[in-house]
């Protein structure tokens, strides 16, 4: 399945998720009449109603909350204004392929004055941690922060899962995201601020600081000068590694190879690393599907011929676009794997790899090392984008629904791990990998059986 549309920039440097920028009333963005924005309420509403599959959500509930939140229209707001009444709307829907945005031109003019919360933080148990203050001493690394702005960190924390999409009710995927995207997603909701008060807790004080609001380039900047800790996987997308004679591990961390080109050196890398693990003889693989975000089913069905014992199908019968995977997938001619699998999963294990998951687990082809994946064996996407007429602002949604060919799995949550691993603030901040040392302790262990 494609991926969906890139609502988020990545800026490495300082591990976050950008997409887009807020800013308070009363800034540059333009400012509709009411008849403009019912309009385009409407029609969102209309085409959420109507083109998404929705096979997630409650569409009583979802027609309630439309109907309700028509009312937060008022005369004169801009097209953030627009997001934050129409994007609770999206996350109801349980649809994690849909979201809303900005215009290119809004998010770019706002991308340039908006100013971001300085610091990268992590969340974890619903508390926001501080991972790095970018050189500042205050607040220190995995101090607590207890306010933003005077506002409750769990207030904020509520607020943003309300407003992440998700297939139904899977909650890693959608803090996944905020972790990843904390400090724009803040400004996206709550506004942009010269100045943040920040209150904190630490050794048992309680401390208040005031940081200057930065802009993106700016953080970007004092980020990279300060090498923070990294709460993604910076490394290669594809790789295949021999941490012990016994034990290869195999990364994988994309499948958005759909030019054949791209396919094709997907598919020999694929070809060369199973090779490279039946000449070491070889027992145990780790397979890193984290922060997978999905991709081509193309390229996940063919490492699934690698890793199953007889010939299976991969989609369901009859699915749009793809019959010849309803037909069964054939095990790979040479060096399919037979030994023990090892599977490492996360909130972003999405899309076309939450169906890989479903078919592994289905299978009972692995032990699954990690998080709740962040979907599983039904992905709705085939999306596009749809601006509203008057403000541009963009309802992304998904037409389709797609799954593979498995039962008895729960609809709208992620695939379970059988090993709990989710890594702490103070993991971060060590460069510590807890589920990688689980996978590895496991797989050596099975190993030597």
């Amino acid at each position: 399945m494609k991926r969906h549309a890139p609502v988020f920039s990545l800026l490495l440097a300082a591990g976050l998720l950008l997409f887009g920028c807020a800013t308070n009333r009363g800034t540059a963005l333009t400012g509709y009449g009411l008849g403009a924005l019912q309009g385009d309420y409407d029609y969102f509403a209309r085409i959420l109603l109507t083109e998404n599959p929705l096979v997630n959500a409650d569409r009583a509930e979802l027609t309630a909350a439309i109907s309700d939140r028509r009312k937060l229209l008022e005369e004169g707001m801009s097209p953030v204004e627009l997001y934050r009444v129409l994007s609770p709307i999206v996350a109801m829907a349980g649809c994690g392929h849909s979201s809303v945005r900005l215009s290119n031109a809004d998010e770019q003019q706002l991308m340039s004055s908006g100013k971001l919360l300085p610091l990268l933080v992590y969340v974890e148990n619903g508390r926001i941690f501080v991972l790095s203050a970018f050189g500042r001493k205050e607040p220190p690394p995995e101090s607590e922060i207890v306010q933003i702005n005077g506002r409750a960190s769990a207030d904020i924390v509520k607020t943003m899962l309300e407003n992440v999409t998700a297939d139904g009710k899977n909650i890693t995927k959608k803090l996944r995201v905020i972790n990843l995207s904390f400090a724009p997603l803040y400004l996206h909701l709550f506004g942009s601020s010269d100045r943040f008060s920040v209150k904190y807790a630490r050794s048992g004080e309680t401390k208040v600081v005031t940081l200057d609001g930065m802009k993106l380039t700016e953080l970007a900047k004092l980020a990279h000068q300060a090498g923070p800790p990294q709460i993604g996987f910076p490394g290669k997308t594809l790789e295949c590694t021999f941490p012990s004679p016994e034990v290869a591990v195999l990364t994988v961390r994309s499948f958005n190879f759909y030019d054949s080109s791209s396919l094709n050196d997907f598919k020999g890398f694929i070809d060369s690393c199973f090779a490279a693990i039946a000449a070491h003889h070889v027992s145990s693989v780790i397979l890193d599907l984290r922060d997978n975000w999905g991709g081509d089913p193309q390229a996940s069905s063919y490492l699934f011929s690698y890793l199953i014992r007889r010939a299976e199908p991969y989609f369901s019968e009859n699915t749009y676009g793809y019959y010849q995977l309803s037909l069964p997938v054939p095990v790979a001619a040479q060096n399919a794997f037979g030994g023990k699998l090892i599977v490492l999963q996360n909130g972003g294990s999405f899309s076309s790899t939450g169906h890989l998951l479903a078919l592994l687990r289905y299978h009972e082809l692995g032990t699954f090392v990690g998080e709740e994946s962040g979907s599983s064996f039904s992905s709705t996407d085939g999306s596009r984008d749809f601006p509203l007429p008057e403000t541009r602002v963009i309802l992304h949604s998904s037409r389709r629904e797609y799954r593979v060919a498995v039962g008895g799995l729960p609809q709208g949550r992620g695939i379970l791990p059988d090993v709990g691993v989710s890594p702490t603030a103070a993991d971060l901040i060590a460069g510590r990998d807890p589920a990688m040392e689980a996978a590895l302790e496991l797989a050596v262990k099975t190993a030597s059986n």
